[in-house]
């Protein structure tokens, strides 16, 4: 950034209202965004952008309407400003991510090379939907459909874990997110993640501010009653996978009926394994080592159980977890 130099910027009361500080902020030149030819000079906290105000107007209604007031004459002991100057109470590093859409200098998907960091697309959303930047959002909100997504396929495919750099604690902010733009589908995977947070769902994020994001009370309900009804489900697609039925092309039945209930029924089970809440992990562990113990065709029957078992299952994700979601993939309404 360039060398710093004094402006006096205004403050906002208890109430909101511009208030002007009695001492001069030193501020910078954004290094990515400062272009000399700019004709608009947005400041947050001390970092000066040097942008084009046309460019921003055309991607925010925000911007198109904050841009067309009389601006105000220039403060006692701030320079004066070739072009005019806009304070905004928004921090640096989400001005830099609203701007990078607003003026991209590479692909137009932010998100397309490198994976985001979640205060970067948490900012995004916010400042997207604080100023009517669709693309904005609908980037960000993109790639957590990736991740926290109605596919089942894709969501086995990452393993059920949240984006690369993600934590699973940024389940909540998910959701906050989520209810912030309307978007139902993240929430039944985030209310997952949520409910293998233990109690640290109720502590809350932690932000780099200092401050801590919360679940709404309402959100925070439904994730303490959803891991009881997620735990629930696990027990009954053990139960399932458990039953001693035997395969119609069995070849040796009477062997794998033995067999299978000698296995299937043995007390010996992780009981914190079996009420865990997710229960789209495979149940494999339950019959493993029997594929020499039954025939083939048994076996085979075992692992369809499996794996339709949890199909199934997440056909009625919404509708365990109470979530009206329409076009959920599998959901009887379907």
């Amino acid at each position: 950034m360039s060398e710093a130099r004094p402006r006096k910027r205004p403050r906002s009361d208890e109430d909101g209202d511009p208030v002007q500080d009695g001492e001069a902020q030193a501020t910078t030149h954004d290094e990515e965004f400062w272009f000399n030819d700019g004709n608009i000079i947005l400041i947050a906290g001390d970092v000066e952008f040097r942008v084009y105000k046309g460019l921003l107007a055309d991607h925010s209604p925000v911007f198109k309407d904050m841009f067309s007031l009389p601006q105000p004459p220039t403060s006692e002991g701030e320079l004066a400003a070739s072009c005019p100057i806009v304070h905004l109470s928004d921090s640096p590093d989400d001005v830099r991510c609203l701007l990078r859409v607003c003026m991209p200098k590479s692909h137009t998907n932010p998100y397309a090379h490198e994976d985001p960091t979640y205060e970067s697309i948490a900012s995004a959303i916010r400042l997207g939907h604080k100023y009517q930047i669709a693309p904005l959002v609908d980037h960000a909100v993109g790639y957590l459909k990736e991740y926290y997504t109605d596919d089942y396929a894709k969501w086995k495919s990452h393993k059920m874990l949240p984006p690369p750099r993600f934590e699973p604690v940024h389940a909540i902010g998910v959701i906050n997110l989520a209810r912030l733009v309307g978007c139902e589908t993240l929430l039944p995977t985030a209310i997952i993640h949520c409910c293998q947070l233990g109690g640290d769902v109720v502590h809350g994020l932690p932000l780099a501010d200092g401050t801590t994001e919360h679940l709404s009370p309402d959100d925070l309900d439904m994730c303490v009653h959803a891991g009881l009804l997620l735990a629930r489900e696990c027990v009954g697609a053990a139960l399932r996978v458990r039953s001693p039925a035997i395969s119609a092309f069995c070849q040796t039945p009477v062997q794998c009926a033995r067999a299978i209930a000698e296995k299937l029924n043995d007390a010996n089970v992780d009981l914190k394994q079996l009420v865990y809440p997710n229960p789209f992990y495979s149940y494999g562990y339950l019959f493993v080592g029997m594929s020499g113990l039954i025939c083939g065709e048994c076996f085979v029957m075992l692992c369809h159980r499996d794996v339709e078992g949890r199909k199934a299952l997440w056909g009625r994700l919404p509708a365990i977890l109470d979530l009206p979601i329409a076009g959920w993939p599998g959901a009887a309404n379907s």
